[in-house]
Order: structure tokens, then C-alpha cells, then sequence
């Protein structure tokens, strides 16, 4: 258990210092963040084509839409990203001598980028509380068990992406192609009217976190069943993604281009 540890405390490490050492790209990203949740909190649909509109009692549901989705694309792209990023460096090779392999200290690059992401977007939304007139029922804390598990799911699409950046090293056209179907999966129709839906990854969580945010219902009001089917169905999800990684990973090695781009 220490050794996880270490690997996650590294991963976490080496992320805030290329954070610091590139700062400026670094505060850009975030203010391009905050001012997008800040238009979505004061209601601007005008940015999609529409005229300004006051959410009301809707809010709730826009915002929770939108975190979704960024943390959704967030977890589907960072593993192939990083791998792309570690081969051009040539570093991917080293990775694979470790005493975890890289299919582990990809898992836990995904971890670490997560939770980074969670203070920097509770860090955002205390800002535009602040700065805003407006109020959120928003507790990270409370849906942060149910998108962990919703993003299991997702995580299955990134590694998946992952193991075809190592045989192919290009894929952003195939990249593009599968974002579309991540939002899909987070704006999928409610799985009561269409239950067949609840059958895809991240669709489950995605509507238990709406109930929660939009209709107030408590964490308990859901029974166990639906926590259960969510968590089989991302570790269904996620153990799929993870042996097309090895297979991949498999092939890669193989033919010898695990240390060229």
C-alpha cells in the first residue's frame, strides 16, 4: 500500500511543478475557466446563439452538466495524452522498467490530474460565489463518491485511447470523433424514460448526480441497488478499457515502437 502511495504522492508532485514552472499557461487555463463557469452562472446562453436567459431554478442542472462534461473529456484524454507526451519526450521506456508498469502509473496519473482538477474547480466555483450574486446547491464533497465512480467509466474510452496513441502515435482525428460521444453519454435522455440507457458508461452516475444537484434528493435517498449497478457497470467498463491498453500495449512492444513517435 506505501508503494501506491509514493506513486500517487510523485504524480502529484510532478504535476504542481509543471504547473509552477509554466505558469502563465497555467493561470491562462484557469481564467479561461472561470470566466466560462462565470457566463454559465449569470446565464449567458447568448455564447451558444441564444439571447440571455435567467436559469433560475435550473442553474443547478447547467452547472452540473458542464462539470461533467469537463471532467468527463478531462479523464477520457489525459491518458493518451500524457502517453503521446512521454513518448516524444522518451520517457515512456524508462516508465515501462518501473517496478509498476505503465499501465499502473497511468492509472495513477489519471488519479493525480483528478484530483488536482477537483481543488482547482472548488478553488473556481468559491470565486465566482464571491464574486456573483448568485447561489449554487453545490457540495463537492457529497457527489464526489458518485462522479469518481461515474468517471470510472469513462476512464475505460482514455485507456483505450491510450493504447491506440501507443500503436499509432497519431489519433487525434479518432480523439475528436470519440469526445462527441463522451458528451452523449453525459447529456444521454434519463434512464426512466429510456432504461436501455443505463447500460452505458458514465449514463448512471451522470443521472444520479443530476437528481442529487437538481432535485435535492439526498445520497441515501437512492437504493443500494442503483450504487451497485453503477459501480459493476464502470468496473465492467474500466477492466474492458484496460485489457484493449494491454492489448495494445501487447502489439506496441512487439513490433519495437514503444520509444519512438
Amino acid at each position: 500500500m506505501k508503494k501506491y502511495l509514493i506513486l500517487l504522492y510523485a504524480n502529484i508532485k510532478k504535476d504542481f511543478i509543471i504547473w509552477k514552472r509554466y505558469l502563465s499557461n497555467s493561470v491562462i487555463g484557469l481564467t479561461t475557466l472561470y470566466i466560462t463557469f462565470r457566463l454559465v452562472v449569470r446565464g449567458y446562453s447568448s455564447i451558444a446563439g441564444g439571447t440571455p436567459a435567467d436559469f433560475g431554478s435550473t442553474l443547478e442542472g447547467i452547472l452540473v452538466g458542464f462539470l461533467l462534461s469537463y471532467f468527463a473529456l478531462m479523464t477520457y484524454s489525459d491518458i493518451s495524452k500524457k502517453t503521446l507526451t512521454e513518448a516524444r519526450e522518451g520517457t515512456l521506456e524508462q516508465l515501462y522498467m518501473s517496478p509498476f508498469g505503465y499501465g499502473m502509473v497511468a492509472a495513477f496519473k489519471l488519479i493525480s490530474s483528478f484530483l488536482i482538477n477537483i481543488i482547482f474547480i472548488t478553488v473556481l466555483l468559491i470565486a465566482i460565489l464571491l464574486t456573483t450574486d448568485k447561489t449554487l446547491n453545490f457540495d463537492i464533497i457529497l457527489i464526489s463518491p458518485l462522479l469518481i465512480l461515474t468517471l470510472l467509466g469513462v476512464s475505460s474510452l482514455g485507456f483505450i485511447t491510450g493504447g491506440l496513441t501507443l500503436v499509432f502515435k497519431r489519433v487525434s482525428s479518432y480523439k475528436q470523433i470519440v469526445q462527441f460521444i463522451v458528451i452523449g453519454l453525459i447529456a444521454a435522455p434519463p434512464i426512466d424514460t429510456y432504461p436501455l440507457f443505463r447500460y452505458l458508461p458514465a449514463s448512471k452516475g451522470s443521472w444520479m448526480i443530476r437528481r442529487i444537484m437538481i432535485r435535492d434528493i439526498v445520497v441515501t435517498g437512492f437504493p443500494l441497488s442503483d450504487f451497485l449497478f453503477l459501480a459493476l457497470n464502470s468496473l465492467f467498463y474500466l477492466t474492458l478499457g484496460y485489457i484493449i491498453f494491454k492489448l495494445c500495449e501487447k502489439r506496441a512492444m512487439k513490433k519495437g515502437m514503444l520509444g519512438h513517435y
